[in-house]
């Protein structure tokens, strides 16, 4: 047998800390990430455990869609150049099929989107378009309308994770200061770089966690300020 397998389990900060003030002194203040590899450290018996709510991973996919696609859509509706417009009607197009659950766990949306994608289908009906755009736009309008059909039918309602409570597999009591995290967002942002971007992607999934919707102006500007960092 290895040697270190024969010896004690390494002694860390947490243990010669009160279980309560772990909980309630340390916890609140720990983005996600943080929380789970510090909850490793205590002792198994110690360990906090909340298991998924039902449908969460769902409602944590639907949430990363809306994240991706909504930011693009404000985008291209301010858009006034029509060759950068029409590259991004494409790129939402194309993005929509890698977020299937959108449309299968969710009406509103999957009435809006074939709406659209019916709306758009009709090519000869749009004005400022190259012909690649028309022919391309036609066929990733087709091909969705056809795979809600063949593929992706609705299946059923679910909520998107901003309002399923308390979803997370670490839990514990904590109070939560919008204000304060608004503020981390924006100075995360104004001195965003790509060599520190994960400091601005924790902060923007801490908000989504707790449940500020992704729609909200200062999260669409924060994920805008994320994409250009990762283009």
């Amino acid at each position: 047998m290895p040697e270190y397998l024969g010896k004690a389990p390494i002694k860390n900060l947490f243990d010669e800390l009160p279980t309560d003030m772990i909980y309630y002194e340390i916890f609140p203040y720990l983005d996600y990430n943080s929380r789970v590899t510090a909850n490793l450290l205590l002792p198994l018996k110690d360990r906090l455990r909340t298991p998924l709510m039902k449908d969460a991973i769902l409602g944590f996919s639907i949430q990363l869609g809306i994240t991706k696609i909504i930011p693009l859509v404000r985008k291209q509706a301010k858009t006034a150049n029509n060759i950068a417009r029409n590259r991004l009607t494409l790129k939402i197009w194309r993005m929509l099929r890698m977020f299937p659950e959108l449309y299968q766990y969710n009406s509103a949306f999957r009435e809006v989107a074939t709406t659209k994608a019916l709306e758009f289908s009709k090519t000869e009906e749009l004005s400022n378009i190259t012909r690649h755009t028309r022919n391309e736009l036609k066929k990733l309008c087709g091909d969705f309308l056809l795979s809600l059909e063949t593929c992706y039918p609705y299946v059923r309602e679910v909520r998107d994770s901003s309002k399923i409570d308390e979803w997370s597999a670490v839990n514990m009591p904590q109070s939560f200061n919008k204000k304060f995290l608004f503020e981390r967002i924006k100075k995360a942002m104004a001195a965003a770089t790509f060599d520190n971007i994960s400091i601005l992607e924790s902060l923007i999934q801490e908000a989504l966690r707790k449940g500020i919707p992704a729609t909200h102006e200062l999260l669409v500007d924060a994920i805008s300020r994320l994409e250009a960092l990762l283009a």
